[in-house]
């Protein structure tokens, strides 16, 4: 009985993580939709746009769904992470920014380039990152979190190693 508790517990505490859970799905979605339809930059930056309006959204709604039933500052996933007042703000600070970053992103930045889709995925899947690290109450997923942010930071620095400005 203990163990089905357990199981229960964990899929309960799946809910405080919905916003990376539908950006990680947005980051998906748009890698496969640019393999199967070949989309522009602007469709790519459109869905990279709602995705992170979605997790800003789906982040504020589920706060203000927990903090009505007093379920706020606790630890989840055995305590790995925590949610507490400080880091809703924190990823609502990271959704905000990285909105405003794609949104500067659709002009001219990558019109000669073929890197449009890595870079808004990159681009999600690092203030997934992020978001995972202000989470973070564990070493390990500090330490994964970490990597997360490095990885997709040295892939977005060597999309553009071909052209002459950016060296």
């Amino acid at each position: 009985r203990a163990a089905c508790m357990t199981v229960t517990g964990l899929f309960a505490d799946v809910r405080y993580l919905l916003p990376e859970i539908c950006l990680i799905g947005a980051g998906f979605a748009i890698v496969l939709f640019d393999f199967i339809f070949k989309t522009k930059q602007r469709d790519l930056g459109i869905v990279s746009l709602a995705a992170f309006a979605a997790a800003l959204g789906l982040a504020l709604f589920v706060n203000k769904l927990l903090v009505g039933q007093g379920m706020v500052d606790r630890e989840l996933f055995f305590g790995m992470i925590s949610n507490d007042a400080f880091a809703v703000l924190l990823r609502c600070l990271i959704y905000v920014a990285m909105f405003i970053t794609v949104l500067l992103s659709m002009g001219e930045r990558f019109r000669h380039s073929g890197d449009v889709t890595e870079y808004f995925a990159l681009l999600i899947f690092q203030s997934v990152g992020l978001c995972s690290l202000v989470l973070s109450k564990n070493l390990l997923m500090v330490y994964l979190s970490l990597e997360l942010i490095s990885l997709t930071s040295y892939v977005l620095v060597s999309l553009t190693k071909r052209e002459f400005f950016s060296s």
